[in-house]
C-alpha cells in the first residue's frame, strides 16, 4: 500500500493554518478583553480620586493624560496647573 505523502502534507498544513488562526483570534479577543478591564478600572479609580480630592483632582486631570501624557507647552501647563493656589 503506497501513501501519497502530497495529500497528507496539503491537509497538514491546513490544520497548522487552522491553529494558528484560531490561537491569533483567541489572543486578539484576550487583548481586547483586558485593555477594557484596564479602561474600567481607571474610570472607577478616577471616580473615587475625583471624589476624595474634588477640585485638586480636576486640575490634575487636566494637566495630566488619563493613559498617556500631554503635550502642551510647558507656560499653559504651569498656568492651569497652578492658579488658584
Amino acid at each position: 500500500m503506497e501513501v501519497k505523502i502530497g495529500v497528507f502534507i496539503f491537509f497538514i498544513l491546513i490544520c497548522i493554518i487552522g491553529f494558528r488562526f484560531e490561537t491569533t483570534l483567541f489572543a486578539l479577543i484576550y487583548f481586547i478583553a483586558k485593555v477594557h478591564n484596564y479602561h474600567v478600572e481607571v474610570l472607577a479609580e478616577e471616580d473615587f480620586l475625583r471624589k476624595r480630592h474634588g477640585e485638586k483632582y480636576e486640575k490634575y486631570c487636566i494637566c495630566a493624560g488619563r493613559y498617556l501624557p500631554r503635550f502642551y507647552s510647558r507656560e499653559l501647563i504651569l498656568k492651569i496647573c497652578t492658579e488658584g493656589e
